[in-house]
């Protein structure tokens, strides 16, 4: 029996025929190879609906990130004004406070909101990379469809049992499906930028950091003969 309505989630897929007569292999092909293309945009349409609310997640979490960032970098800050490390001043010797102990806390607090940060961010970004290479993948599908079965019905229009005018109202239609996920996906290339942007602003303050951090350990090993392997004053950048 000749499919005339085939349902898709895409969207439905409509064929008129001109008489009665069984469609040839090349026709039956023809309407596989077509539901085909529904079955692959249908699945960037659904990864994208995927992405989208997962780029805002991560964006919501890379807020949470930068606040413990910040407030680590205070206390580095504070620290250093306190031995005077932001003026190029040299030591004094003599009894602080300020133990490497304290530091640490605040520094592991950073690691671990950036490591929850780190467990949904990864996903998103392979999600965004399967996402353009399929999308980008999809232009040459279609074209091989054409060259393939389009352009030899268009032909053959004559001889094929397909309406021409059904099949150009639903490749149109198709085709408006396509526009507006092509339209999703660049929502979602924009979003994903302005991720990117803050996320290569975090790992570059954060390098700088770590360095100050390190430096501000030794210039306190030296004032207050600290050890490293004391339980109290261990830390960590990893």
């Amino acid at each position: 029996m000749k499919p005339i309505l085939i349902p898709h989630p895409l969207k439905r897929i409509h064929f008129n025929y001109n008489s009665d007569t069984a469609l040839n292999n090349f026709e039956t092909s023809f309407i596989d190879r077509y539901r085909q293309l529904h079955d692959e945009l249908a699945t960037i349409k659904n990864e994208l609906l995927q992405l989208g609310p997962g780029i805002d997640i991560v964006m919501s979490e890379l807020k949470n990130v930068r606040l413990a960032f910040d407030k680590l970098q205070s206390k580095i800050s504070n620290t250093e004004l306190m031995f005077g490390l932001n003026h190029g001043e040299p030591i004094v010797a003599g009894e602080y406070t300020i133990k490497p102990g304290e530091i640490n806390e605040v520094l592991n607090e950073f690691q671990s909101v950036r490591l929850q940060y780190w467990s949904i961010m990864v996903p998103m970004h392979k999600l965004f990379n399967t996402v353009c290479e399929r999308f980008s993948a999809f232009d040459a599908t279609v074209e091989q469809f054409e060259k393939e079965y389009s352009e030899p019905f268009f032909r053959n229009v004559g001889r094929t049992e397909i309406d021409r005018s059904s099949f150009d109202k639903d490749m149109n239609e198709f085709r408006i499906e396509w526009m507006a996920i092509a339209s999703l996906q660049d929502n979602c290339l924009d979003e994903y930028t302005e991720w990117a942007r803050l996320q290569t602003d975090l790992v570059n303050d954060s390098d700088a950091l770590y360095g100050r951090i390190k430096n501000l350990f030794q210039h306190i090993s030296t004032v207050q003969n600290f050890e490293a392997g004391n339980k109290e004053a261990e830390f960590g950048l990893n």
